[in-house]
């Protein structure tokens, strides 16, 4: 069994009542620790040096089950990236993101807070005629 500090065991957190009383957490409580962790790493590698890549990919799509808020605002921050790059090719990758984003939001049966979404986007990125192209291409 391993111990916390060893390679491949779950992080117990100081407060939690499995720290407290060293109960093995379930696979699915070390799972989402996992992701929470992740996503954690994500949020502050992406501010320190604009991280993206196979890794950031993975996180995400992981942390879509159990944490599709997360995952979702993770594609957002992406897709505003992608868009600085000011390219048609960057505005597909973009598309895809917010494709997925909008998949998430429909998981989360929050469709009307999507379309609010997406009617704020179109409205500032209104001057980028490509990415309106783009956008309805896409269906969004």
């Amino acid at each position: 069994m391993l111990q916390a500090g060893q390679a491949g065991a779950v992080p117990q957190q100081e407060g939690s009542l499995h720290g407290r009383f060293g109960l093995q957490p379930t696979h699915e409580q070390a799972v989402e620790g996992v992701v929470d962790l992740a996503l954690k790493s994500v949020k502050q590698l992406e501010q320190s040096v604009g991280y993206t890549g196979d890794q950031l990919i993975r996180v995400v799509q992981a942390a879509a089950e159990t944490r599709p808020q997360a995952a979702a605002e993770i594609y957002r921050r992406q897709a505003e990236k992608l868009i600085k790059g000011r390219t048609r090719e960057r505005y597909r990758h973009a598309c895809t993101c917010l494709t997925t984003m909008r998949d998430l939001y429909r998981q989360m049966s929050q469709e009307p807070a999507w379309t609010d979404f997406m009617a704020e986007f179109r409205e500032r990125h209104r001057r980028l005629r490509a990415l309106q192209n783009e956008l309805n291409k896409a269906g969004l």
